[in-house]
């Protein structure tokens, strides 16, 4: 109920404003508790994007593990295969050395001839083999950079999620800062 300025006694002043403070006191609490419970809430769905992301990214880095084992698997293969490849390239220059050793006798290119076909048949398979293990490795960069591909999307909505906290902080703290705008005991630091 207002009171009359100048019929008023200082103790019903008194009282009056020490009501409106009440009130005021009261009312900013309320304010206060409504932001921490949404900044609380705020808080716990940060946490749980982060844990969801992490327990991805690991996920992702155990897949890389993965394929890494399975290129490395590969160029061990390539690695043995390549040391046939420079067996058989030996193979052939040994029998090129008898073959020019022997060149004045027929039988012998003959027998020579047939060896160097069959070391070119070793040679041939040793390179398919070869290119079998180069398209494998081909197939798991190409899986790896899709793997890749993907964790640097689920990052760039990881940085899109915590831009719109950001926001989101932003627009809730903006009620607060007005009402400390509003606040009548700011007039009197």
């Amino acid at each position: 109920m207002p009171l009359n300025v100048e019929q008023a006694t200082d103790q019903e002043l008194f009282g009056d404003t020490f009501e409106k403070l009440k009130e005021g006191v009261l009312k900013q609490g309320a304010a206060q508790r409504r932001v921490a419970v949404r900044v609380k809430y705020l808080i716990r769905s940060i946490t749980v994007a982060i844990v969801t992301s992490l327990l991805f990214i690991f996920y992702l880095i155990h897949l890389l593990t993965r394929q890494v084992d399975v290129l490395t698997e590969q160029l061990d293969v390539i690695s043995v295969e390549g040391e046939r490849v420079l067996h058989s390239v030996r193979n052939i220059d040994t029998v090129m050395m008898k073959f020019e050793a022997q060149m004045n006798t027929l039988p012998d290119i003959t027998d020579s001839v047939v060896s160097i076909n069959q070391n070119l048949s070793l040679v041939t398979r040793n390179v398919a083999g070869v290119s079998d293990n180069i398209g494998t490795i081909n197939r798991e960069v190409y899986e790896l950079r899709q793997t890749m591909n993907y964790v640097s999307q689920n990052i760039q909505k990881l940085e899109y999620t915590v831009y719109q906290v950001n926001q989101d902080v932003n627009s809730a703290t903006k009620p607060i800062k007005r009402f400390n705008d509003l606040n009548p005991f700011n007039y009197l630091r």
